[in-house]
């Protein structure tokens, strides 16, 4: 038992340089890029070049629904993983483990209800989104089928999250390819041979999900590892609702994230119609692929920062804090040097042969404006990851409200006003420009209650 614990103090718990939490965090890197190339290939290329943009245009509409599925992903997965973490850095490795079996059974009941209130309410739900008769047939199946598994899906997000946790970050990286092969195989058999459009593609996602789930039992339930499931005890729905409590930041921020998609959404389909919904669709594709390893190296630090804090280390915390702000500069401004020189051929791979040239320029002058708000957006994320890392939801929340229900959602609704697509197009960037100089702030304030400004003092962790 002795040896065990030794073990998990030595995974998130190591005197890690900025190398050695870089490398550390790589795999989840890698886990949400091939994640979403994957996702992307399967939500948005085949669909494009071999049905059209139409049936693109079509699924882009459930952008906001995508959004509250993150949502309630976050809200199982992110609160959980945070407080096994906290626990483990407090040598409670017991009750590390009993916060992850019952988060799994909340997570069931979750997603059960999310599935049951999306299926029940289809076409008003729909129709609200912006769907008309036309494009109505192709986002129905994706409700039908891959919304019907949510309970799979949302464990997976948990699973997802607390290999991290476990010390196996690189079992997210296999889940992810395996998931994403099993996407494109089915993707091509049923898409471009055997022409089942939009219901190809959520057959293909579906079954990646249940195969990733199968996967994730089979870890969970070898006690080798450092977080598998364990017999209950004592009450599941109050463990639950503090680990909701923790994610509601990331939860909050998810939701009000799918409320600027549907402004996005609106405004296109106004200005230029479903041509612009579908050019919005590879752009939000290509720039996720751009930027979800960024997302991912914040989430798999996390746990880190966590553990630091739960065995108040004032300066190993500031060393992990610092070093967390170079991965961040030093990714964040190379990937906006590789999206520069990717944009164009990323955006011809989402083009078939028909694809008119308009098309193609509209989403490359979209791509083009919004490369350069990849350091912002992860500097946000990345900032209210960690204020959730160290139990402070409430700054979380306070900066995951401001930039999505106001800075970013008001450059929705008053750029386009002035200056037409344009506007649509320049509204995400200068929102999140504004978002930044706001975390910055936000940031320099709290420095003495972490330890990690000049005069060493960490108010909330002496105090804590």
């Amino acid at each position: 038992m002795e040896e065990n614990r030794k073990e998990i103090v030595n995974t998130i718990g190591e005197d890690f340089s900025t190398f050695g939490l870089f490398k550390f965090a790589l795999p989840a890197f890698f886990t949400n890029v091939f994640s979403q190339i994957f996702k992307s290939l399967d939500d948005a290329l085949f669909i494009s070049r071999y049905v059209g943009p139409k049936a693109l245009a079509g699924l882009n509409l459930l952008s906001p629904l995508v959004s509250l599925q993150i949502a309630f992903s976050n809200l199982c997965s992110l609160g959980a993983a945070t407080i096994s973490a906290k626990y483990m850095g407090q040598d409670k490795q017991k009750d590390a483990k009993q916060i992850f079996s019952k988060i799994i059974i909340g997570t069931i009941f979750v997603g059960a209800a999310f599935s049951l209130f999306l299926n029940s309410f289809t076409k008003p739900i729909l129709t609200f989104l912006g769907a008309d008769e036309e494009l109505y047939p192709y986002a129905i199946y994706q409700i039908r089928l891959v919304y019907s598994i949510m309970p799979i899906i949302f464990i997976n997000a948990v699973f997802s999250m607390y290999y991290s946790t476990a010390g196996k970050p690189k079992m997210g990286t296999i889940c992810s390819v395996v998931n994403g092969t099993i996407n494109i195989l089915l993707d091509i058999v049923l898409i471009p041979y055997l022409h089942l459009g939009t219901l190809g593609a959520a057959i293909a996602t579906a079954a990646g999900e249940i195969a990733v789930f199968f996967i994730g039992i089979s870890f969970y339930t070898n006690k080798k590892h450092e977080i598998h499931f364990v017999r209950t005890e004592g009450e599941i729905i109050h463990p639950c609702l503090a680990c909701f409590k923790y994610a509601m930041p990331q939860c909050v921020n998810s939701i009000s994230f799918g409320v600027t998609n549907f402004i996005i959404n609106k405004q296109l389909l106004s200005l230029i119609g479903s041509n612009g919904v579908a050019a919005n669709a590879i752009i939000s594709d290509v720039r996720n692929i751009l930027t979800t390893g960024l997302i991912g190296i914040a989430a798999s630090i996390s746990p880190v920062i966590s553990y630091r804090f739960g065995e108040r280390n004032i300066s190993k915390l500031k060393d992990a804090l610092i070093s967390t702000v170079k991965i961040w500069l030093l990714t964040s401004l190379s990937l906006v040097i590789i999206g520069l020189f990717v944009r164009m051929p990323l955006i011809k791979v989402f083009m078939s042969e028909d694809s008119s040239i308009e098309f193609y320029n509209l989403a490359l002058y979209g791509l083009t404006i919004e490369i350069f708000s990849i350091p912002f957006v992860s500097a946000c994320f990345t900032a209210s990851r960690l204020f959730i890392s160290v139990g402070n939801a409430k700054i979380s929340t306070f900066i995951s409200v401001l930039r999505n229900l106001v800075f970013r959602s008001a450059s929705l609704l008053i750029l386009p006003a002035f200056f037409g697509v344009n506007g649509v197009w320049f509204a995400i960037p200068f929102g999140e420009f504004i978002s930044f100089v706001m975390v910055a702030i936000v940031i320099y304030l709290n420095r003495d209650n972490y330890g990690y400004g000049k005069s060493g003092i960490a108010n909330y962790i002496t105090n804590y």
